[in-house]
């Protein structure tokens, strides 16, 4: 908190500009964003769209050309990343070391108590089911195997902020469904999740950013509430049964003289009272579709 007792931002950018040599435009152009506690987002965007440059930036491995940036109100970031675990696309310098070393190192890169050393790294590794492989060489490990890895190193400190950058590539399905299981145990106060694929955003994070060619182009709380609806095609007479219906219908779509789509947002339950009214008038139940507009909100702001 600050002097007058108001929180800040677990993590705030403001106008952030930065520029690579010999590059035409800048990698990222003015953003600015805040993440609260209790916020999990979904930094969505391309390849090239500026995803890593953002958490380097907020790491304070890269420094802006312009702007400020903040986290939990402190603008020295070498000391502000004390509560900050990060996870990059594509770390090096591992292969030689084991899981149990990789996370000594990170314990004593953040001065902790060594009289707690050996529980927490045991405690870390047998979160991310890698303590059975303490003592071999991360050269020898799967892209899944290492991701897990990485992730107790990050978490080593228990910080209130979790940064990772595309941390689905290249696993296969069986890491990624424990991936998205371990996420959904919320191991931090926030995240920001750097990914291009929706559905990940999807399963994880409650609010969405969507960055395209260096810029934040909209900010969207991840309510299921709005984003997923149903879609219903049945015959024409549905329309006088309007007011009966137990939801709202956002859209009318006519398909031909016999058959009418409508779409509506709300839950499973919701959609049975919809067909079991459609059978008590006989009216034909021809489709019926389950559809998140994440994906079309998406296009919609990187086609602007």
């Amino acid at each position: 908190m600050n002097a007058s007792g108001t929180q800040h931002p677990f993590i705030e950018l403001t106008g952030v500009t930065k520029r690579y040599p010999g590059e035409p435009q800048p990698a990222v152009k003015q953003i600015s964003l805040q993440v609260s506690d209790g916020e999990w987002v979904g930094l969505m965007g391309a390849n090239g769209s500026g995803k890593s440059t953002v958490l380097k930036l907020i790491m304070g491995f890269l420094h802006p050309d312009e702007g400020r940036i903040t986290i939990q109100g402190n603008a020295n970031l070498e000391v502000a990343r004390q509560v900050v675990g990060y996870v990059p696309e594509t770390p090096v310098g591992l292969d030689h070391l084991t899981p149990r070393e990789l996370l000594h190192y990170s314990y004593q890169m953040y001065n902790l108590p060594p009289q707690e050393r050996q529980q927490r790294i045991e405690q870390q590794l047998k979160a991310v089911g890698m303590w059975e492989h303490q003592d071999e060489l991360i050269d020898g490990f799967s892209r899944g195997m290492r991701q897990r890895v990485l992730i107790a190193s990050a978490l080593i400190h228990q910080p209130d902020i979790l940064l990772l950058d595309e941390p689905l590539q290249g696993l296969d399905a069986e890491a990624q469904l424990f991936l998205l299981e371990f996420l959904r145990q919320r191991p931090a106060r926030c995240l920001i999740l750097a990914t291009h694929r929706l559905e990940v955003i999807r399963e994880v994070c409650n609010v969405g950013i969507i960055l395209h060619r260096g810029e934040v182009k909209a900010r969207l709380p991840l309510d299921p509430q709005t984003l997923e609806y149903y879609e219903v095609e049945t015959s024409p007479s549905v329309k006088a049964l309007q007011s009966q219906l137990p939801v709202t219908i956002q859209e009318w779509h006519p398909i031909d003289a016999q058959r009418v789509r409508f779409r509506f947002h709300g839950s499973a339950e919701d959609l049975q009272r919809v067909l079991q009214l459609l059978k008590h008038h006989k009216l034909p139940l021809h489709h019926v579709t389950f559809g998140n507009r994440l994906e079309e909100l998406y296009l919609k702001y990187v086609k602007e």
